[in-house]
């Protein structure tokens, strides 16, 4: 059975809250919502660190015109005037963990901090991170 819009957006939703739940439990402040300068309405999805602007994209929501793609240019240039680095995924990235890896490859952290539940070697240190337990 295909999945309504509703359906769509109340998956969606969850896909990107627990995203952003890894993200934070990693140690990274996310900030949902940050406007990109204080004279237009621009705002990015995420704003990671301070440093990393982050934009999920999606499908027709206005991309699909010449004046459309010419106003996401002028956006990702004000994004780059604030001294930001830019990453667009998609929201099936979110979803199968490739946004994840791409953002970990930009220098964001993507896992906690060894928690030591990952168990434990014959020699009784932690298997993930080899401290002590």
């Amino acid at each position: 059975m295909k999945e309504t819009k509703a359906e769509r957006k109340v998956r969606q939703d969850y896909e990107e809250t627990q995203f952003v739940n890894v993200l934070r439990s990693a140690g990274n402040l996310v900030q949902p919502e940050h406007p990109v300068c204080p004279d237009r309405k621009w705002r990015v999805d995420y704003l990671i660190n301070g440093n990393l602007a982050l934009e999920i994209q999606g499908i027709g929501f206005g991309h699909h015109s010449f004046g459309a793609i010419m106003k996401t240019y002028e956006k990702n240039n004000a994004i780059a005037a604030q001294g930001w680095r830019l990453v667009q995924v998609t929201r099936a990235q979110i979803a199968n963990g490739e946004a994840l890896e791409v953002l970990s490859r930009c220098g964001v952290r993507v896992e906690a901090p060894c928690p030591h539940t990952s168990g434990q070697t014959a020699e009784g240190n932690c298997a993930k991170c080899g401290a002590t337990v």
